[in-house]
């Protein structure tokens, strides 16, 4: 007997959940590259968690997977990890199909200056750009394969104009460099997800 279309939907909804594989996403950690010190001070914590957070939030809304939170990694590890061998144990001990682990390699600010005075009067632009890079590898905690590899890349830039006089003149730019970097941020996220499977 065929089921009505009122309990079809609901049953092809479960049979995709069981379909969907199980993911957990390791805190990254920072490359040679990565302005580790501007890292700190944005996300207001000494590590790359930040960033696997929002990877988290993006796999769930894609809907490709069913995605543990990250959070119970914590007791199973001591620092960023960095090996496969260490990466696959854990995965095995929560029960997922994959481990994703990944670094930070581009995480900086960049400002140029120009601009001139005259008579105690100067004006000044500023141009400041937020540039934003992952990368990151899908491990099958099976045999410890690389089934995938993604990057993710992210900019911001903004021009603004300041006038001085005498020395004296606006006021901080922090604000502006934060909001740059959480749209670079997005943009590099949006683009590592979007680079799985493809």
């Amino acid at each position: 007997m065929l089921a009505s279309p009122a309990t079809a939907a609901p049953m092809q909804v479960e049979a995709t959940k069981r379909e969907r594989q199980r993911v957990v996403v390791l805190d990254f950690d920072y490359s040679a590259t990565s302005d580790t010190n501007y890292y700190w001070s944005y996300w207001r914590r000494g590590n790359a968690s930040g960033i696997s957070d929002l990877i988290v939030d993006a796999l769930v809304d894609r809907g490709d997977y069913i995605v543990l939170d990250n959070s119970i990694v914590g007791g199973r590890r001591q620092g960023f990890v960095t090996d496969v061998s260490t990466a696959v144990a854990i995965g095995r001990e929560l029960g997922v199909d994959y481990v994703i682990m990944g670094s930070v390699t581009e995480f900086n600010i960049s400002t140029e200056r120009s601009g001139g005075g005259f008579l105690g009067i100067g004006v000044g632009q500023r141009e400041t750009t937020a540039n934003v890079a992952l990368t990151a590898r899908m491990i099958s905690t099976a045999d410890g394969a690389i089934v995938d590899t993604m990057r993710g890349r992210g900019s911001a830039g903004d021009r603004s104009s300041s006038v001085s006089i005498v020395g004296i003149g606006g006021g901080s730019d922090r604000n502006r460099e934060d909001e740059l970097m959480s749209r670079a941020v997005e943009q590099a996220i949006a683009s590592l997800v979007e680079d799985m499977n493809r």
